[in-house]
C-alpha cells in the first residue's frame, strides 16, 4: 500500500498522512493516531533514508575503533567487548542505530571520510591510538565527536575517561605492597593513555627508591 491509499482510507491529503507518520506537530493528536493505526494495520512504512533526508537526521551514532598504533588488536579483546556492549546498550535505550567500525588508519583522512559520509548523526571513538592531531583537526569542523581517552591540555576534541595516571600509581603502589622491588611496565607509551599511566607508575616508584623500567 501506497501514501496515497492510506491517505484515501484516512480521508486526508498524502502530505498529512507523511507528516503524521513522522511525528510532526502540525497534524491533530487523534488524527495523527488514527494514521498511525491504519499504517500498522495496513504494514504501512515511511521509506527511511527519506525521512531522514527530511528530518537532517539518521538516528545512528558512529562506534570507531582506531587502531594506529595496535593493528593487530580485535574487536574480540574482552575489554573491548564489555566497552562497546556498555555504549551500544544505552545508545539503543535512547533510540540510536549502531555504526560499528573497527579503522586501520593508513591515511590521514580516514577521520574526516568517517564524518563526512552522512551516514551517522554523531561519532564516539573508542580510544585515540597514534592518531591525536588527527582526531584535533577534525573535530575543529564537526561538534558531535567524543573520544574515550586521555585528555591534554588545550585540546579541541572532548575525552571522557578514566584518571589513567592514577591507575598506573595503583598498579605500582600493589606491586610494591607485596614486597616487588624492580617493576616493569609493559606497554606502548606513545597513545595519551598509557603514558599517563606509566608517568603515574613511576611516580609511585621513585620515591621509593625502586626502579620503573619501561618495556613495550
Amino acid at each position: 500500500m501506497k501514501l496515497a491509499d492510506l491517505a484515501a482510507l484516512a480521508g486526508v491529503s498524502t502530505a498529512t498522512v507523511s507528516r503524521a507518520l513522522a511525528g510532526h506537530s502540525s497534524v491533530n493528536t487523534r488524527t495523527g493516531e488514527r494514521i498511525r493505526a491504519l499504517a500498522r494495520e495496513h504494514d504501512v512504512r515511511p521509506n527511511q533514508l527519506a525521512r531522514n533526508l527530511r528530518l537532517k537526521s539518521t538516528g545512528a551514532i558512529g562506534l570507531v575503533l582506531p587502531l594506529g598504533h595496535a593493528r593487530t588488536q580485535h574487536l574480540t579483546d574482552p575489554f573491548f567487548l564489555s566497552l562497546l556492549g556498555l555504549l551500544a546498550d544505552l545508545l539503543v535505550e535512547r533510540g540510536y542505530d549502531i555504526l560499528l567500525s573497527r579503522v586501520i588508519p593508513d591515511s590521514d583522512d580516514w577521520l574526516a571520510r568517517v564524518v563526512d559520509h552522512g551516514r551517522i548523526d554523531g561519532l564516539l571513538l573508542v580510544g585515540q591510538s597514534n592518531q591525536f592531531a588527527v582526531i584535533e583537526r577534525v573535530a575543529q569542523r564537526y561538534g558531535p565527536l567524543v573520544v574515550w581517552g586521555a585528555h591534554r591540555s588545550g585540546q579541541q576534541h572532548l575525552t571522557v575517561g578514566s584518571d589513567n595516571a592514577a591507575g598506573g600509581r595503583l598498579a605500582a603502589e600493589h606491586l610494591i605492597a607485596q614486597g616487588r622491588r624492580r617493576l616493569m611496565f609493559v606497554g606502548d607509551p606513545a597513545p595519551p593513555e598509557f603514558a599517563d599511566r606509566l608517568a603515574g607508575f613511576a611516580a609511585a616508584a621513585n620515591p621509593a627508591s625502586r626502579s620503573a623500567n619501561s618495556g613495550g
